[in-house]
C-alpha cells in the first residue's frame, strides 16, 4: 500500500547572533513577564542561563549563555510557513525570493518590538530542517512505517535519541517516543514522527490539517552539516542557504534513507520474505539471506542484526553488502512485517 500524497519543504530555520550584555538586558526588559516568556535554565554558580519567548505565531526567541566566560547569544527559531500566515500546522515552506522577503519583513517587525539589535538577514543561519510530509488516510499506516523506521541501521557517529522526563519537552514521554524516532550526532539528525499525534499531545488536535494523518521525515542540519550540501559562499547569505536547501533537500533525505534502510525493496510479511528467498540461486547465499531475515526479526534493529552477522557468523563487509544487494534484486527488504499483522505488503517510501 502506498501513501496518498507527499509534500516537501523547509519546516524550521534557526538564525543566530552574538549579543552584548546591554543588548541582552534590553531584550529581556521587553519580553520578561509577557505570556510566552520562560526561564529554562538559571544557574548563577556556573553562569549558565537560557530564556525563551514564544509570543508570536511561528517565531521563538532563545537567549542563552553557556558559562561565565561565554558571550550571550540570541537564536531566532522561525517557521516560515506559519509566519507567512498559513493556518495548516503541517505546512512546509518552499523557498521563493518574494515570499522570503515577506517572511523577513514580518519576522523583523516582531524582532524590533523585542529590541533585537539586528535584522534576520544580518544573522547567521545556524540550523535548518528540511522535511517531507507523507500523508495517509489511515493512522495505522503511520504506526506501521514508524515500526519499520525503528528497525533502521544506526549511522556511524549517530545515536538513537529518545524523549526523557527531565528534559520537559513533552507532557507524555511514553507517547512521544511511541510516535517518533530520532538518530542524531553533533551536527545533524534524522527525525521521523507522527505530526498529527504531536499536535494532539500539544493540545492542538483541532488545528487545521490538510490530511488525516501525517508521517514526517525530517533532516535537521546544523552549520557543519549544511556545509556538506551547500556551497561555502552561499552560507554567508540566509536567502542563498534556504534556496540551496530547497533544491537539495530531497537528495539529502534520500541519502539518509538509503543508509538507514539499505537493501531497498518493499516490506512484506516474514513468512512471505522467507519463501521468496527460497527462489534465490546459490545455497550459501540463500542461507545467508535467511540468517539476516531471522536475525533482523529477532533483534532490536538492523544494525544489531548485522553486528551479529559480523561477530557471530563471521561475515565480512563485502558479504554484508552482497546479501543486501540480493534483497534489493529480489524486491524485498530484510526488515519484515508481522506474519499476522494488518498489512501484507508496504511500499518503500
Amino acid at each position: 500500500m502506498k501513501n496518498d500524497t507527499v509534500e516537501a519543504g523547509i519546516d524550521t530555520i534557526c538564525y543566530a547572533c552574538t549579543l552584548t550584555s546591554d543588548q541582552k538586558d534590553r531584550i529581556l526588559q521587553k519580553i520578561k513577564g509577557k505570556a510566552g516568556f520562560r526561564t529554562e535554565v538559571r544557574d548563577y554558580w556556573k553562569g549558565r542561563f537560557v530564556y525563551t519567548y514564544s509570543g508570536w505565531a511561528g517565531v521563538r526567541l532563545r537567549l542563552r549563555r553557556n558559562g561565565e566566560a561565554a558571550p550571550w547569544e540570541l537564536e531566532v527559531i522561525a517557521h516560515p510557513a506559519r509566519v507567512l500566515g498559513n493556518p495548516d500546522r503541517s505546512a512546509l515552506y518552499v523557498p521563493q525570493k518574494d515570499s522570503y522577503r515577506e517572511f523577513l519583513r514580518r519576522a523583523d517587525a516582531w524582532l524590533e518590538e523585542a529590541a533585537v539589535p539586528c535584522a534576520l538577514k544580518e544573522m547567521q543561519v545556524r540550523r535548518a530542517d528540511y522535511t517531507q510530509n507523507h500523508c495517509f488516510s489511515d493512522a495505522e499506516l503511520v504506526q506501521a512505517y514508524l515500526r519499520i523506521l525503528k528497525k533502521s541501521r544506526v549511522l556511524p557517529h549517530y545515536r538513537v535519541e529518545e524523549f526523557r522526563e527531565e528534559e520537559g519537552k513533552t507532557k507524555d514521554v511514553r507517547e512521544a517516543n511511541r510516535h517518533s524516532y530520532k538518530q542524531s550526532c553533533k551536527s545533524a539528525a534524522f527525525f521521523t514522527y507522527d505530526k498529527t499525534a504531536q499536535l494532539a499531545m500539544l493540545g492542538e488536535e483541532g488545528t487545521k490539517l490538510k490530511s488525516g494523518r501525517i508521517l514526517r521525515l525530517e533532516v535537521q542540519l546544523r552549520r557543519k552539516a549544511l556545509r556538506r550540501w551547500i556551497p561555502e559562499k552561499a552560507l554567508d547569505s540566509g536567502w542563498k542557504t534556504v534556496k540551496h536547501l530547497g533544491k537539495q533537500g530531497d537528495a539529502i533525505l534520500r541519502w539518509y534513507w538509503e543508509r538507514l534502510q539499505p537493501g531497498g525493496g518493499s516490506y512484506v510479511r516474514y513468512q512471505t520474505a522467507w519463501e521468496q528467498v527460497k527462489t534465490v540461486k546459490g545455497k550459501k547465499l540463500r542461507e545467508r539471506m535467511h540468517t539476516l531475515l531471522r536475525r533482523t526479526s529477532d533483534s532490536r534493529n538492523l544494525e544489531t542484526a548485522l553486528k551479529k552477522c559480523r561477530e557471530q557468523d563471521g561475515w565480512s563487509r563485502g558479504q554484508i553488502h552482497w546479501v543486501l544487494e540480493e534483497f534489493k534484486k529480489l524486491g524485498i527488504h530484510p526488515i519484515t512485517l508481522p506474519n499476522h499483522g494488518q498489512w501484507e505488503r508496504l511500499e518503500n517510501i
